[in-house]
């Protein structure tokens, strides 16, 4: 979307002006000595036709916006802190964009944002519920700051899904996001018309929005739970605070032939691991008819003699891990290939 200023109101106001000037510059035509009368009429005639199809215009959009659009673009937009849980936002719309009852887009910036400075905008016109995943640095970003209160001020509807790093906020949380903002936090709020009161307001209200805390154990089954459970608050009217908790559901490890390892006690590298796991599984339909699956290793289990290739999900302190090193033994040992992602 291109536009001048970032705020709608002075992008309006400026269309506005621009086309009085016009209007008057034209007008000033009939002023000169010698007048044209048929290029007079043709001008007066279109000057009247493209009035008249504005209005007619403005009436066809106003009726289609009010009756005949059926929901906004976005059912879902998560808000999140990429460096603490960009892959599970992307693993939770996996999910979302699976589920039988979601008909429509589900926003994450990375795939959908064309335009920064729009951001709000999206959430302010285009979007049903806003889904904060709450993790420990959130809410020290100012983009997502504006997300809650664009959310906020425009009465869109919010859940937060709380993750285990997160801490709750009280009042002098609530004070000290506001005190402690930066120069240019502050700025940036302030270009799209919000206020730290504003800001504080908003995370109060934010308080007190439907929750869903989740388990520090990560697996595909337990953000299908997740999205079932935002697909359920999503489509009931807002009841004020309620609270529930998505249970930690482990698969058990057959005799499969490939296996993906990965650290489970971080939470970006469990969703990584979930991630490669939907995406991969569909391309080994074949292997499948002969018993042969993806699967995520979880410890303690042991890895067995069949297992062939082990995908290793590598990030810091992975092989530190006691239960790690045994695997890649055992893996060693039986012959099967490393892929290190």
């Amino acid at each position: 979307r291109l536009a001048p200023w970032r705020i709608k109101v002075a992008n309006d106001l400026d269309t506005f002006l621009g086309s009085v000037f016009l209007l008057v510059v034209l007008s000033g035509a009939l002023l000169v000595d010698h007048i044209d009368g048929k290029t007079l009429g043709i001008f007066a005639v279109v000057v009247i036709a493209l009035g008249f199809v504005g209005i007619f215009g403005m009436a066809v959009l106003s009726v289609h916006m009010r009756f005949l659009r059926r929901g906004k673009p976005y059912q879902f937009f998560i808000c999140h802190h990429k460096v603490a849980a960009g892959n599970f936002a992307r693993l939770l719309k996996i999910h979302l964009l699976e589920h039988r009852k979601v008909h429509r887009n589900v926003f994450v910036d990375s795939d959908d944002l064309r335009d920064l400075n729009a951001l709000f905008t999206y959430i302010k016109d285009d979007l049903e519920t806003l889904v904060v995943l709450c993790t420990k640095d959130v809410l020290q970003r100012p983009w997502c700051l504006g997300e809650v209160t664009t959310a906020f001020l425009n009465k869109i509807r919010v859940l937060r899904v709380t993750l285990p790093d997160f801490t709750p906020l009280d009042d002098a949380a609530i004070i000290a996001v506001g005190q402690n903002r930066s120069t240019s936090d502050i700025r940036l709020l302030a270009e799209h018309g919000m206020s730290m009161a504003m800001v504080q307001d908003a995370l109060t209200w934010l308080r007190t929005v439907s929750n869903i805390d989740m388990p520090s154990l990560v697996s595909n089954e337990s953000i299908l739970a997740l999205a079932d459970e935002l697909v359920l608050k999503g489509m009931i009217p807002d009841m004020g605070v309620q609270s529930s908790k998505v249970n930690s559901v482990v698969s058990l490890v057959h005799s499969r032939i490939r296996f993906i390892l990965a650290d489970q006690s971080n939470m970006e590298a469990s969703c990584t691991a979930c991630i490669v796991q939907k995406l991969l599984t569909p391309l080994l339909i074949a292997d499948q008819r002969e018993g042969m699956v993806l699967q995520i290793w979880k410890p303690p289990s042991v890895l067995p003699a069949s297992a062939r290739q082990v995908v290793v999900v590598c990030t810091n302190g992975l092989f530190e891990r006691l239960s790690v090193v045994e695997l890649l033994i055992a893996a060693g040992e039986g012959h099967a290939d490393l892929i290190p992602i």
